[in-house]
């Protein structure tokens, strides 16, 4: 017989070390009913080999959250994620029940930065699917100390704009005042999204942040300019006015900017005829 080489010899302790060579009660289905603290339940049938992670990952889809942040406890023992379900189950069990506790692991307040937005990022790709709680922790981290985490939360959060209400607006108006330019971009950002979406507290307040923008730094004047495009008809006369009284610092600015103001007023200038021809 041949000898293995190294990668065949790597494969096999893999196969080994991940349960390659379990016995027959590794093979079976078993039914995990998961049971959430407020009394929800999910159940899921493991097929044979599924581990603990392919469970996880289920009932994080149904329960919009991250997998990472659901944990599964049966009879005060956690389950580990690469632990086959089979081997968690007493053999004579084909059905076990399991608690589910949603918990940020101490992603969210991790001591790095790098850390805090991987977790942030992550929520940010269940808040569409419906979950309220998750929303509100995205905007809580709206005033975080740190400037890099606010600007992380404010982008995930311009992504969901349709569903802001008025704590959100509130959230986002304070991030206008912030030290850091970038992060009052990143608000004038959201709240232009949500004008976007039919907001009209958030495009009252872009109109608001147009009439006093002339001390504003270059980068927030841009942003705002670009938001205000997407206020409604009725607050076309307002941006015509606020956009007329940054001409003169038009005149220092590249061609291209330049246009991004005149299409602008062009085209609120034709919102606001046609408001007045009806």
């Amino acid at each position: 017989t041949q000898p293995l080489d190294w990668t065949s010899r790597w494969l096999v302790l893999m196969w080994r070390f991940f349960g390659g060579f379990g016995g027959a009660e590794d093979l079976r289905a078993v039914r995990v009913v998961v049971t959430s603290i407020a009394g929800n339940t999910t159940e899921i049938d493991a097929e044979p080999g599924d581990r603990v992670v392919d469970v996880k990952t289920q009932v994080a889809e149904q329960w919009h959250v991250p997998p990472e942040f659901l944990t599964l406890v049966c009879n005060d023992l956690v389950w580990k994620d690469m632990a086959l379900v089979a081997k968690c189950v007493a053999s004579e069990m084909d059905e076990v029940t399991v608690t589910g506790m949603v918990s940020d692991n101490g992603f969210l307040t991790h001591a790095s930065v790098a850390a805090r937005r991987g977790a942030i990022q992550r929520l940010g790709q269940y808040v569409d699917k419906g979950n309220s709680k998750v929303l509100g922790v995205l905007t809580s981290f709206c005033d975080d100390d740190n400037e890099v985490v606010r600007q992380t939360a404010l982008v995930e959060l311009t992504k969901v704009a349709r569903l802001f209400d008025d704590c959100i607006i509130e959230a986002l108006a304070e991030c206008l005042v912030a030290d850091n330019v970038l992060v009052r971009c990143r608000a004038i950002d959201a709240l232009g999204a949500a004008a976007d979406s039919g907001n009209l507290t958030a495009a009252s307040l872009l109109v608001d942040c147009l009439e006093c923008t002339h001390c504003e730094p270059d980068l927030v004047k841009q942003a705002v300019i670009k938001a205000v495009a997407k206020v409604p008809d009725s607050h076309s006369h307002r941006v015509l006015h606020g956009l007329n009284s940054l001409l003169h610092w038009l005149e220092r600015r590249s061609p291209a900017q330049r246009c991004q103001v005149v299409i602008v007023m062009t085209q609120k200038a034709i919102d606001a005829l046609q408001i007045a021809c009806n």
